[in-house]
């Protein structure tokens, strides 16, 4: 399949299968690193949307990943 959007290389670290925790600081990606991820489910697996749960610490990082997500 061919990728019409840039994976961030930290992706081949975390699994596509199971669980997975991202941790870290303020301002090292998280967010984008979480949007990619769950892109990457969504175009290249049998994931769909309301199977995928991800927890933020803030309503301004849920906010964000919605908007960029849809």
């Amino acid at each position: 399949m061919i990728t019409r959007y840039p994976r961030p290389p930290i992706l081949a670290k975390i699994p596509t299968a199971g669980h997975a925790i991202i941790e870290a600081s303020a301002g090292t990606g998280k967010t984008y690193t979480i949007e990619h991820l769950v892109v990457h489910l969504l175009l290249n697996t049998s994931a769909r949307l309301e199977n995928i749960l991800v927890v933020t610490l803030t309503d301004k990082a849920t906010n964000e990943l919605k908007s960029r997500i849809r």
